[in-house]
């Protein structure tokens, strides 16, 4: 039991990638031994370490888990931003596209202002769809950039603190 309790002790102090990554496992039941055995890099050894606070999430951890989870949001797991898994209604979007265009091509005695109006409406979507995209893309940006100034400040923070406490030791 108290190793139950130490484990729980040492995860709480990770660092919020590590957090992140561990919680998204935990959430979709993965473990170590499931993910080696589907021919990824996540491997029990590296679970342990991360757990454990010796390893931190490597860009190729990373990289498999988003493969294996194709809609996790990319942007989520490493800055904890935005929404935890993405949408897949491009996709969906995609799909009725093709269904209009396929329906268009069989209703040829449909009028030209029909058409037009069809086309019109297509078009009108897929500009708001682009602006959507590119809202989309500057809120993640703005959100990676921000959990970068994050980590410099707390690197700078611990280095001034280490410099801080090198200077006192020199000084006895």
């Amino acid at each position: 039991m108290k190793e139950k309790e130490k484990d729980t002790q040492n995860v709480k102090q990770l660092p919020g990638l590590s957090l992140r990554f561990l919680q998204i496992l935990e959430e979709n039941n993965l473990t170590g031994y499931r993910l080696k055995k589907d021919k990824t890099a996540i491997t029990p050894s590296k679970l342990t370490h991360i757990k454990n606070g010796r390893n931190k999430v490597t860009d190729d951890l990373i990289e498999d888990l988003l493969k294996y989870i194709p809609n996790l949001s990319k942007v989520w797991l490493l800055t904890g931003v935005g929404e935890k898994y993405e949408e897949n209604n491009h996709e969906e979007k995609k799909s009725v596209r093709k269904e209009l265009t396929d329906a268009n091509a069989g209703n040829a005695g449909m009028s030209e202002a029909d058409q037009m109006k069809i086309l019109q409406k297509e078009i009108k979507d897929l500009r708001k769809e682009v602006l959507d995209l590119k809202a989309k893309e500057e809120s993640h940006t703005k959100a990676i950039l921000q959990a970068m100034r994050n980590e410099f400040t707390a690197v700078f923070d611990y280095f001034q603190k280490e410099n801080i406490s090198n200077k006192k030791e020199n000084t006895k």
